[in-house]
């Protein structure tokens, strides 16, 4: 007979699985405040621009656009 000299296969380390709650947790604060700058967003440029519906959406649609090209690009 021969021997030889083989080591036992290791197992990789468990994985620890993370608590979906936290990640759901992380994105209610971003989209939370990507709610909030938008108003923000929407309430300097009424003082800028002037106060009307037409300008309101102008800007939320420009800010959503630039959400959308941004998710995009990611």
């Amino acid at each position: 007979m021969v021997e030889t000299d083989v080591e036992p296969a290791v197992a990789p380390p468990a994985r620890r699985q993370q608590s979906p709650g936290l990640l759901l947790l992380a994105v209610a604060v971003i989209a939370t405040c990507g709610l909030i700058y938008e108003l923000i967003a929407g309430t300097l440029a009424s003082y800028l621009l002037g106060d009307s519906v037409t300008q309101f959406s102008t800007i939320i649609g420009a800010y959503l656009f630039a959400m959308g090209i941004g998710s995009w690009l990611s």
